[in-house]
């Protein structure tokens, strides 16, 4: 397979919305590269392997309930793939939005070798 184009990152996207929303960290950690690196935190240390992104998924989504999700493609380009989210769901402590931008170098069919995010987070009322 060729460069990565834009209705591929839409395509890729509209995976990821559905994956969140129904709450599937099997579908999420299939988003990825095998042997991807996942760096959730930049200041800790990043997830090695598909098999830790979906721990990592399967631990974030235990906790969210009613979930709605919103992405748009900012970049997409061989090297980089660059996309905004917001994500709300109702946790135990109550209603939350996430935003966030993360950052991905495609492998040669598309999928994440490298992610990156940065996000924030806040309680609604």
């Amino acid at each position: 397979m060729g460069a990565v184009s834009a209705p591929d990152a839409h395509a890729w996207l509209a995976r990821l919305k559905s994956a969140w929303e129904s709450r599937d960290a099997d579908a999420a950690a299939a988003l990825f590269a095998q042997d991807v690196l996942y760096c959730e935190d930049p200041f800790g240390e990043a997830l090695r392997g598909r098999e830790a992104v979906r721990a990592y998924w399967r631990a974030m989504l235990a906790d969210q309930q009613d979930v709605r999700f919103a992405g748009e493609v900012l970049a997409d380009t061989p090297q980089q793939r660059v996309i905004h989210w917001q994500v709300r769901y109702r946790g135990a402590g109550g209603a939350v939005e996430l935003s966030g931008v993360s950052a991905g170098e495609p492998d040669a069919t598309g999928l994440p070798r490298r992610w990156r995010e940065w996000w924030h987070r806040r309680a609604l009322q």
